[in-house]
Order: C-alpha cells, then sequence, then structure tokens
C-alpha cells in the first residue's frame, strides 16, 4: 500500500479551486465552440445566399447573351463590331446574308475588306476608310447604276469602351427605298409637265386641225400638178406624225383610262398602216399582217389601242433605216381556264442592247436624236390599263419584238 508523505500531500482547497477553474475555463470553451459554430453556420447560410445570387446572376447573363445574340440575329440590318485595330470582331446574320460572307470567314477583315466581298465597285467606299472616324448615316452607291446596289451606313462608339477603340457598323440594303423615293420625285415632276403639257396641247390642237384641213383640200385641188400635189400630201402626213406626237403628250399626261368593247383588230391595223403607208414606203419597209383564227376580235379601247400600234410601228420603221420587214401576229388562246389574246410585232433592224432594254419603257427615255421618250412609254400604260402586259425580245444585230397579251 503506497503511502504519502505528511509533505506530499495535495491541499483540498487548491484542489478545489483548480477544479472550478477548469470548470470555468470548459464552459467558456464550450460557449466560444458554440458561438463559433454559430458563427459558422451563418457564413455558411450567408455564403449559400450568395451563391444562389450568383448562379441567378449569372443565369440571367447568359440568358440575356442569348437574347442579345437573338436580337442580332433577328434584326433586319446588318451590324458589325470592328475592335481597337479596326478588325471584325463579330458579324450578324443579316450582316452574312448582306455581305455574303460567314461571320468565321469574316473575322479580322477590315471595314473596307468586308465591303469589297460583295461591293468592291460600290461609289463612295472611301468614306469607310478610316475606322476610328465616327460615319454619321450616309447613303453609298448609284441608284441609277441598273445592276449597282445603294447602302444606307453608319459607325457608331462601343458603350463602356474608350473612345476611338471599338466601333459598331450599321448597314442596310435601300435600293428599293431609292428607287422608290426617286420614281415618287419622277412622278411629282412628271405631274406637273403632264399638267403644263395639257394646257400647251390645247392651244395648239386648233391650228393644227385646221392646217391638217387646209393641207388635204390643198393636195385635192393640186391633183392636176402631181409633184406640187406630192409636196402637199408631205405637208399632210407630217401634220399626222405631229398629231400623233401630240396625242402621246397629251394621252400620258392624262393617263389611260379604257373603255373596253370589242374591236374587229383587222380592220383597226388596216386603217393604222394606211395611216403609215408613206412612211413605210419611204423607208423601204414591207409591212405582214398575220392574224390567227380567233385572233380577229379584239377586246380593247379601239382610240388607244390604235395609238399603241401606230407608236409600236412607228418605232420598228425608224429601227429600219436601209428597210426591212414588219410584221404584226396576232393570236388567241387558253391558258387554263383563262383565254388571253396576243399581238407580236417584229422588226428586222440593228436589235436592242441590254442596257437599253431595262429602259426602254422609262418616260422620256430614247436613243434618237429627235424622239420624244414617250411612245414606248405611252404603249405600256395602255397595255397595263388593259390588265395586260408587254415585253420585248432582242438579239443585237437580229431585230426586236415586241409582245403584247391581254385577258381575253
Amino acid at each position: 500500500m503506497l503511502k504519502v508523505r505528511p509533505e506530499e500531500q495535495v491541499d483540498p482547497h487548491l484542489l478545489q479551486e483548480a477544479f472550478e477553474q477548469f470548470m470555468l475555463t470548459s464552459k467558456a470553451m464550450e460557449k466560444a465552440y458554440g458561438e463559433l459554430q454559430a458563427k459558422v453556420e451563418m457564413l455558411n447560410l450567408e455564403l449559400e445566399e450568395k451563391n444562389r445570387e450568383l448562379s441567378a446572376q449569372l443565369v440571367a447573363t447568359e440568358r440575356a447573351r442569348g437574347q442579345l445574340a437573338d436580337v442580332l440575329a433577328s434584326l433586319g440590318v446588318a451590324v458589325a463590331v470592328f475592335d481597337e485595330q479596326g478588325r471584325l470582331a463579330r458579324l450578324n446574320q443579316s450582316g452574312e446574308e448582306l455581305f455574303g460572307i460567314d461571320e468565321s470567314q469574316a473575322a479580322g477583315m477590315t471595314m473596307v475588306e468586308l465591303f469589297a466581298v460583295r461591293f468592291r465597285d460600290l461609289s463612295g467606299l472611301e468614306v469607310l476608310r478610316n475606322h476610328a472616324t465616327l460615319l454619321a448615316e450616309t447613303e453609298i452607291g448609284d441608284p441609277d447604276d441598273p445592276t449597282g446596289r445603294v447602302l444606307r451606313v453608319s459607325t457608331h462608339p462601343m458603350r463602356g469602351v474608350g473612345a476611338g477603340e471599338g466601333r459598331i457598323l450599321l448597314a442596310d440594303d435601300v435600293t428599293e427605298t431609292v428607287q422608290r423615293r426617286q420614281a415618287a420625285e419622277r412622278n411629282q415632276r412628271l405631274a406637273a409637265m403632264g399638267e403644263m403639257a395639257v394646257q400647251i396641247v390645247h392651244q395648239i390642237r386648233n391650228p393644227m386641225g385646221s392646217i391638217e384641213l387646209f393641207a388635204s383640200l390643198l393636195k385635192r385641188d393640186l391633183q392636176d400638178l402631181p409633184d406640187k400635189a406630192e409636196l402637199a400630201g408631205k405637208v399632210q402626213q407630217g401634220i399626222k406624225s405631229l398629231n400623233l406626237i401630240i396625242g402621246n403628250l397629251l394621252s400620258f399626261a392624262k393617263g389611260a383610262d379604257p373603255v373596253i368593247q370589242p374591236v374587229d383588230f383587222q380592220r383597226l391595223m388596216a386603217d393604222a398602216v394606211a395611216d403609215l403607208d408613206q412612211q413605210f414606203a419611204r423607208h423601204g419597209v414591207e409591212v405582214i399582217v398575220d392574224l390567227q383564227p380567233g385572233a380577229e376580235v379584239v377586246y380593247v379601247d379601239p382610240e388607244l389601242w390604235r395609238q399603241a400600234m401606230l407608236n409600236l410601228m412607228i418605232n420598228a420603221v425608224q429601227a429600219m433605216k436601209s428597210g426591212g420587214v414588219l410584221r404584226i401576229a396576232a393570236c388567241r388562246a387558253a391558258a387554263g381556264e383563262a383565254p388571253w389574246w396576243r399581238v407580236a410585232v417584229s422588226d428586222t433592224g440593228p436589235g436592242i442592247s441590254v442596257a437599253v432594254r431595262e429602259r426602254i419603257f422609262n418616260p422620256f427615255f430614247t436613243t434618237k436624236e429627235r424622239g420624244t421618250g414617250l411612245g414606248l412609254a405611252l404603249v405600256h400604260n395602255i397595255v397595263k390599263a388593259h390588265n395586260g402586259a408587254i415585253e420585248v425580245d432582242s438579239v443585237e444585230g437580229q431585230g426586236a419584238t415586241f409582245t403584247i397579251t391581254i385577258p381575253g
């Protein structure tokens, strides 16, 4: 049995104090651990909340990114983004369609290089050479070039990027819009000219009628003097030609308003050919009228149709300066259940170039030194007023054919 020496015996009071201190320290540590654990749980909750917020923000950002991509893809305007070096960084779907190149292929191109893919010869491209210069909304291109295009372009600074670093290009093909605008302006000018023309025509028609009458009487009185009668006949024919020009001007100014009725086309053509017989003889032109069975009667306005046929024949005669053959062929057929009537006026002249054919029905367009440019434009208007269509087919050096198709 172990014996404790008196000097080694522990003081109960000290042991009690030590034990109490230990208990206090344990409780303090337990409390501190509990507080720490509570703080950890609070931090975990805060962290979870932050994670949820970040996740929500990430989802919102991705959604916004997707919406932005959808917006760019849906825009009907080409959008191209260029970096601080002026190199292409982004091109939307409309841009790919406008410039004819995929975004991946266009990446790194300058603005001028991008335009050169499809619009190398477009006038006005020089305004795009300095990518750092902001460009206000500008139209580049030539609307009068039948093979060209007109683009509306502008450049803008990138939002959130230092000035002069990034640029956004907006481009849109406005060729049809410009053409419609020019057509409206042209129509306004034509309307004003038409009003003036109507007044002029009415002022000169009465004296022209008197001159024609006197020339006819003079020709009759000079029947015994053939040479002088021929001169009077030329005056009479000149008056008829002038009356046709005046009639064209008046009809074009007033517009075609047909009164449809059955017309004997063979008789109409006989009268029209008789009006131009001296021109045919003077130019050495042979006239052939070919009416297929069923084409003898056409449902048109007789006066307007006579005017249209006269203009087509005069156009053909003027094309055959060294003589030739003028053929008028008419037929009737049915496309499905809808019957139609067609007439083709053909000549053996030098033909018509592609560039001229594209503008041949435009008012006041003419290739003749003394032409008015109204004859074929009036024919076009008359045919349209009859709900028909007119086409021209030609090979240079092999003549030309004007084909009119109307219902009936």
